[in-house]
């Protein structure tokens, strides 16, 4: 379980860095919009 999560973070990790530090302004606001859609339908339960 703790392998699974370690993998997965490391592979956001290695997605999510160079989005945040070289991509266009548009880019990262689409990828926070996306983060928030999904965090919202994860907290509403749907």
């Amino acid at each position: 379980m703790l392998k699974t999560r370690v993998i997965t973070a490391i592979v956001l990790l290695a997605v999510l860095l160079p989005i945040t530090l070289f991509a266009p302004v548009g880019a990262f606001g689409a990828l926070i919009g996306f983060v928030v859609v999904f965090a919202a339908w994860e907290w509403g339960g749907s």
